[in-house]
């Protein structure tokens, strides 16, 4: 679990100062709340949620927040005047009884692209253990859409290899683009080369727990909407909550403090209307809280590439010949085979494996 994280003061303060995300979450438990009911909130955080579905109507709240701004939330619940309702649960949520079913389970849950903070899968076997049988899930659905893109911010970030202080590194730039870059700006849709997928749409009602434990892997092919370059991959989310309130970081949408990750590649890649892009992303479950993540592209005719965030790495040779920074250690968390990535990143894509 990403624990520092979230006991950091200053990222709660950043989660409470986005309008946009507190808004819709308190309109949806106006929307779904009936008075009386009792509401689980699994990873209370500060608490926000908790107190908005007090507000609401909520005969009781059980809040289970793990670290340590537990003791904050608590504080919080009684100088807004709900602590006889909410009740701070301490501890991590698998290890928590609860005296009764809820009516409705709420959890911020959603990382940068909605799964990758690894959260699911506890928000799911929490509805499975606490939700009464036609309970409501909030929010309710979340899609996982990819499109590539050009991202000034990759550019930046590996060019500054190429001049430090007049020195190149550019030798080791095939590192950099094994990790993710975050922008806090976002993209926007003028920095999109092709319509969007879909990637994952999961049904918060209905997904099995067990599933959310296991890797999410989609393949997309898409065809550049026009000519330009091409550096990268960004996904988003849209988070539905039902009653016509969705929750999006598409781009072009009003910023969150979500941002965008970009994936990105290894070079700019030209491409004009109707150029082939495909592209493969995985999202690897490491522990609560934390992911690791591989992604595959090819760009037209070109050679695929392939890169991964997990480390240590070293430079192997790719399927196609080239080479690639792969983990030192061979094992792909997502079978049991001791293939290395770029086996396994081949045989998925169909490719040859040399």
């Amino acid at each position: 679990m990403q624990t520092e994280l979230y006991e950091s003061i200053d990222m709660h303060r950043m989660m409470l100062t986005d309008r946009i995300r507190n808004q819709i979450y308190r309109s949806a438990l106006f929307a779904t709340i009936r008075k009386g009911d009792v509401v689980l909130d699994v990873g209370a955080g500060s608490g926000i949620l908790s107190l908005f579905a007090a507000q609401a109507g909520a005969a009781k709240v059980y809040a289970v927040e793990r670290t340590s701004t537990a003791g904050l939330a608590r504080q919080l619940a009684a100088r807004n005047g709900f602590g006889d309702r909410i009740e701070i649960i301490h501890g991590d949520i698998r290890d928590v009884e609860l005296p009764q079913p809820v009516d409705v389970l709420v959890s911020e849950w959603m990382g940068i692209y909605a799964v990758d903070e690894n959260l699911l899968a506890l928000v799911l076997e929490a509805r499975d253990r606490f939700l009464r049988p036609g309970g409501a899930m909030v929010p309710r659905r979340s899609k996982v859409w990819l499109a590539p893109v050009w991202s000034e911010e990759r550019d930046v970030a590996l060019g500054l290899l190429d001049d430090v202080h007049g020195l190149s590194f550019q030798s080791i730039a095939a590192y950099p683009t094994d990790d993710l870059i975050w922008t806090g700006s976002g993209i926007t849709p003028e920095h999109l080369r092709a319509a969007p997928q879909v990637l994952w749409d999961i049904d918060l009602a209905s997904h099995a727990a067990a599933d959310a434990r296991l890797p999410f892997r989609a393949q997309r092919t898409f065809r550049a909407s026009g000519a330009g370059l091409v550096n990268g991959l960004t996904p988003w989310f849209d988070a539905d909550f039902g009653h016509g309130l969705v929750l999006s970081t598409r781009p072009g949408q009003p910023r969150t403090h979500w941002g965008h990750y970009v994936l990105p590649l290894s070079r700019n890649n030209a491409v004009v209307e109707g150029t082939e892009i495909s592209a493969q992303l995985t999202c690897l479950p490491a522990t609560p809280g934390h992911s690791h993540h591989a992604w595959s592209a090819r760009v037209g005719t070109g050679s695929w590439e392939h890169h991964d965030t997990r480390t240590p790495r070293t430079t192997s040779q790719c399927c196609d010949g080239q080479p690639t920074c792969v983990p030192a250690t061979p094992q792909w968390e997502s079978t049991g085979r001791n293939a290395t990535h770029s086996e396994q990143a081949c045989r998925a894509l169909g490719l040859p494996v040399h």
